[in-house]
């Protein structure tokens, strides 16, 4: 039974005409390197199609990331623009200053 089954995934027929001799081990070796090649095809695909979206994911996530420091790094300048508005009070909290102009965003 496992005879039929391989001749029939190999597609060479059903054993109506069977290889003799030395030409048994050409057909046997051509379905091997059929099989082999075949898979080695598919998984060359299979594999550059996974390198492609991991590359895709990476930089969408990189993108992400530098977006995201971007926004915080405005948010944290105008942090410092609206600190150096402010006048400098001391912990009594009387008003003893200003921040110098050169400070100012």
């Amino acid at each position: 039974m496992h005879l039929v089954f391989f001749v029939t995934f190999t597609s060479l027929g059903y054993g109506d005409y069977v290889p003799e001799g030395l030409g048994r081990f050409f057909a046997i070796f051509d379905v091997v390197s059929g099989l082999a090649l075949t898979a080695l095809l598919i998984g060359k695909f299979a594999s550059e199609r996974q390198s492609a979206i991991l590359v895709l994911l990476h930089t969408s996530d990189c993108q992400q990331r530098i977006s995201g420091f971007a926004q915080e790094l405005e948010q944290l300048g105008h942090a410092i623009a609206d600190l150096t508005r402010r006048p400098i009070r001391n912990r009594s909290g009387r008003r003893c200053g200003t921040w110098p102009s050169s400070w100012r965003l």
